[in-house]
């Protein structure tokens, strides 16, 4: 590394230390104490002008010493699980129609499909068309769906109901899921976790998690030249000490100049993602992988799925931005990549099975999860009961979603995954690979 020419030789002057970081100074304070200046600030000067990704690198680690926060970027490959979230209630019988059940055309006689606009995925499952090409890149053993997962959520509320999901309690909960699981997730790092676009979700809440959206703008506030002198001089100063707080202070520089740098470099993907923010969310997914910072586990939401009117249309126009948008990341991804990256999706409930008067569908219950990529185990799993369904044409739902997401959890190597969701008996679903 070349040295700085705007750095002055010797330690730092005594201005210029956070309070409690005063070892070797002048002024005589041999204390170190590392919890205070993470509360107040890390500069007198205001070099740092505020960073997300800086003060979560840094806030969890006087709080505990086993997180490890370097992002080489040689690092091994690691599995990467992409949790989608299908805002608004997805109707999964539009999507994934029952072609095989003579209840599903009677009960939607405006919006039914049909095996002219959709595949076969079994005898009684089907797939609309937008999706074929995805599956043709997957292949049968990386494109599975679980037709009827329940949530423990009945109030037909969207806030209520993704509060439960995100939660992944029987009742409303204070963290979500995500944020549970990471603390199980061995040697996480800076960027093992993120939002990309938006805000942070419940599920991520309690969690370090980081949100993403444009990678040029990430890290240190400031222009360019600012950012660039304020990681030499934060190095610089941290670089002093061997403490622990010190060290990760250091690496965290590093992981956010590392994804400025790619940020600032233009990125060449392997595959033509369409225009729109859910596939350009996946393509900074793509990017963040290839890269290896640390990246394990990420979330990206689409809304509009509150489809109570004139819904077929409108899912349709979905099915076909989010397939594309996910065709083109596994393409991205190349063969090399595929294997270490899923997706599973969910949502805050389905929509019932029989159309309403107004070629809609209303607030239901079974959802349809899909389960995407490398650690599928493809096919359909479980069959949602439309003969004997809930009050209101609910679908009944043999799965708990919580089982489809504990096996994700135990594919991306979660320790005791089904820990996460207290209060929940785990059974197998067989959705994800071992």
């Amino acid at each position: 590394m070349t040295k700085d020419k705007d750095l002055p030789d010797g330690p730092i002057p005594h201005q210029d230390r956070p309070e409690g970081l005063h070892s070797g100074c002048e002024c005589g304070d041999d204390s170190v104490v590392f919890a205070d200046p993470f509360k107040k600030g890390f500069t007198r000067r205001g070099v740092l002008g505020g960073s997300t990704a800086f003060a979560a690198g840094l806030a969890v680690q006087p709080l505990t010493a086993r997180y490890a926060f370097g992002a080489p970027a040689a690092a091994p490959m690691q599995r990467v699980l992409i949790n989608v979230v299908w805002r608004g209630g997805n109707d999964q019988h539009t999507w994934f129609p029952l072609l095989g059940v003579p209840q599903y055309a009677s009960s939607r006689p405006n919006i039914r499909e049909t095996a002219r606009t959709a595949f076969a995925l079994d005898r009684n499952v089907g797939a609309i068309n937008e999706w074929r090409p995805l599956y043709d890149t997957l292949g049968a053993a990386g494109f599975g769906y679980v037709p009827a997962a329940v949530s423990q959520d009945r109030t037909h509320s969207h806030f209520d109901a993704m509060d439960v999901l995100e939660g992944g309690m029987n009742t409303p909960s204070s963290d979500g899921w995500a944020a549970r699981a990471l603390r199980n997730l061995p040697n996480p790092a800076v960027l093992s976790a993120v939002m990309v676009g938006g805000q942070l979700p419940k599920s991520l809440a309690g969690s370090q998690a980081l949100t993403v959206d444009r990678l040029e703008s990430f890290g240190l506030a400031g222009g360019d030249e600012i950012k660039a002198r304020s990681e030499a001089t934060l190095r610089k100063f941290y670089s002093q000490y061997q403490d622990p707080v010190a060290r990760t202070a250091v690496e965290t520089l590093i992981a956010l100049r590392t994804i400025r740098n790619l940020g600032q470099n233009e990125y060449r993907p392997a595959a033509q993602y369409p225009d729109g923010g859910f596939a350009d969310a996946f393509k900074t997914a793509a990017q963040l992988i290839k890269a290896r910072v640390g990246l394990r586990f990420v979330t990206i939401d689409m809304g509009g799925h509150d489809t109570h009117t004139s819904s077929r249309g409108q899912l349709h126009d979905h099915a076909t931005e989010a397939a594309n948008a996910m065709n083109a990341f596994f393409r991205d991804l190349g063969a090399a990549l595929r294997p270490y990256a899923s997706v599973v999706t969910s949502t805050e409930f389905g929509r019932n099975w029989r159309e309403n008067g107004s070629q809609g569908t209303d607030h239901g219950h079974g959802m349809g999860m899909q389960v995407l990529g490398g650690g599928s185990t493809g096919g359909v799993r479980g069959m949602p009961d439309v003969a004997q369904s809930l009050r209101y044409n609910e679908t009944r739902g043999p799965i708990d979603y919580r089982d489809v997401l504990t096996e994700g959890l135990g594919w991306l190597g979660v320790r005791d995954a089904a820990s996460v969701f207290p209060g929940h008996r785990f059974r197998p679903v067989g959705a994800f690979r071992r």
